[in-house]
């Protein structure tokens, strides 16, 4: 019994370790380009043309830079960005829970929409869908929340250094350092979740429980798990396995076609909620409303591609492997 405790604290040790040495390789440089753009002031005209925007789902508009962040570095890139700016903002937990949402649905896109290419969807559309699905879903959750007066609190994120943005670079460099510090705790956190789910036997019970929602959605039996994996685990997961799939031919290319997109827009679904929540998001935009949004996409999607011709079908959503790029 001690030995497989040992085990277990040791294993996930070293996988959260893996994760945030990959992590730090990828987000580190992003961090630096960032500050050095705010030195130049970057931050501020990006905040000024992306208002409009933000107004619509009634973030501040200094938080696009936690988005453009984000889209490009990943969920702990974007919220290493945002917990250097949460002391300057005046954020409501309905405002957080509009960022985080989007956060969970579109992120990490130079890395994640590079799976889907390999798999033959085509990129701008698959692109488009998960940019528009989040975009929505900050909308709907923004009328939802502000015409019923919902989650209008002052958001708190103990864990959040208490420092500006454009702080001067040492100030900026200790408390980044601080951030990445307890992110590390988060990851240590969401890795130990995450294998007490799998030795509990919850990640069966919630695969099985959303497994009949695939149906609906136009999910074929045949790539029932494999989606699964990715909804649950993330997109590295299940993208590599429906890649495998594809290129092997047991799965036709409008099953390969619905997978991703499924798992593009919505993947790691049990560490990405968690870390949502850890940011200040509530569970009822960045869980609940997300997974009925995404069953609406699907069903949509499939819609579509049931009705459209074929020739359609494989301009514009599905390359065949003569095609070019």
């Amino acid at each position: 019994m001690i030995s497989k405790i040992k085990n277990f604290v040791f294993d996930g040790v070293k996988t959260s370790l893996d994760i945030y040495w990959t992590l730090l390789k990828i987000v580190v440089p992003v961090m630096i380009i960032v500050r050095i753009g705010i030195g130049f002031g970057l931050h501020i005209e990006l905040a000024k043309s992306m208002a409009p925007f933000m107004s619509i789902v009634d973030l501040p508009p200094e938080t696009s830079l936690v988005l453009v962040t984000t889209f490009v570095a990943g969920m702990y890139g974007g919220a290493t960005v945002l917990a250097a700016m949460l002391s300057g903002l005046d954020m409501t937990v309905a405002q957080a829970t509009v960022l985080t949402s989007i956060m969970v649905v579109a992120h990490a896109l130079p890395m994640e929409q590079q799976i889907i290419n390999r798999a033959r969807v085509r990129l701008i559309f698959a692109t488009l869908i998960r940019i528009t699905t989040a975009l929505f879903l900050g909308w709907f959750l923004n009328l939802i929340y502000t015409s019923f007066d919902l989650l209008q609190a002052p958001l708190v994120v103990a864990w959040a250094p208490d420092t500006q943005i454009d702080a001067p670079w040492l100030i900026w460099l200790q408390n980044t350092a601080i951030s990445f510090f307890y992110i590390f705790w988060v990851i240590l956190f969401l890795i130990f979740v995450l294998r007490l789910f799998d030795i509990t036997g919850a990640t069966r019970l919630i695969t099985r429980a959303l497994a009949p929602f695939l149906s609906i959605m136009g999910i074929s039996k045949d790539a029932t798990s494999i989606t699964m994996t990715g909804v649950l685990l993330g997109m590295m997961f299940g993208g590599g396995l429906i890649l495998r799939e594809a290129q092997s031919g047991k799965l036709g290319h409008k099953t390969v076609f619905q997978s991703l997109v499924l798992m593009s827009i919505c993947h790691s679904l049990i560490e990405d909620t968690l870390f949502a929540l850890i940011l200040g998001g509530h569970i009822s935009g960045v869980l609940f409303a997300r997974l009925v949004l995404v069953v609406i996409v699907m069903v949509l999607v499939n819609k579509l591609i049931r009705t459209v011709p074929e020739s359609l079908f494989y301009r514009f959503c599905y390359r065949l492997p003569e095609q070019t790029k």
